[in-house]
């Protein structure tokens, strides 16, 4: 009887272990910047999570281009955990409409999960509608005289209609931000970004991705960096 139950555990261990199977799914697998200004550095983070049995192992990420980098904190993820693939993108050579395909390859399988980025490169940030955002350009510099740690901005609604906004992309770290979640008709409405302590001392670059609920559903990315001058 021990022999046999022994055989039966020995059995179904051996039975889990070959139907073991890692699968990788992305819940959001594309990201729209919308409206862009020229010579920037976009920053998303997407979730990707292990729905299978088996421990996904990340072999590789595609950026496709020196241009796109990503950053993990992990290789690694066990059944039912998920991991945050952080993505930063140099558009400074690039023009009007833009996309990046990403790969994701796990578990030596030969087809990788894809994330997708897109946006539309505006050369004047003077006439995205339906919301004025100034400044488009959100810069914490610091000078020999000067340091900027904190910025104000305003959203202008140029149309007869009341607009949400909301925030979708991932936020970092460096810094944080309060701004209007509501906009009226033909008015304005001011917010603040505020730079992180722990990242004054280091230069970096990052955005943020507003969006609003105009029936074209209009999302603005706006440039962020910490910057010192001579």
């Amino acid at each position: 009887m021990k022999r046999l139950l022994t055989f039966i555990i020995f059995t179904l261990v051996i039975s889990v272990n070959i139907n073991a199977e890692a699968i990788l799914v992305a819940p959001a697998d594309n990201f729209d910047f919308g409206d862009i200004p020229t010579n920037a550095v976009l920053y998303n983070g997407f979730w990707v999570k292990s729905i299978g049995t088996d421990t996904v192992v990340i072999d590789e990420i595609k950026t496709g281009c020196s241009c796109a980098v990503s950053n993990i904190k992990s290789d690694r993820i066990p059944p039912g955990d998920s991991l945050l693939i952080d993505l930063e993108w140099d558009i400074s050579n690039n023009r009007n409409a833009i996309f990046r395909s990403i790969q994701i390859y796990y578990n030596g399988k030969p087809d990788p999960i894809r994330l997708s980025l897109k946006g539309q490169i505006k050369q004047s940030f003077d006439n995205v509608i339906p919301l004025l955002i100034k400044p488009y350009r959100f810069e914490f510099g610091q000078t020999i005289r000067k340091d900027i740690d904190s910025i104000q901005f305003t959203f202008t609604n140029t149309y007869p209609l009341d607009y949400e906004i909301k925030v979708i992309s991932t936020i970092s770290d460096q810094y944080t931000i309060d701004y209007p979640k509501s906009i009226k008709a033909n008015e304005s409405a001011s917010g603040y970004i505020k730079l992180n302590e722990k990242y004054t001392d280091v230069p970096w670059q990052a955005s943020i991705t507003f969006s609003i609920n105009d029936k074209d559903n209009t999302n603005i990315t706006i440039p962020i960096r910490r910057k010192f001058y001579k």
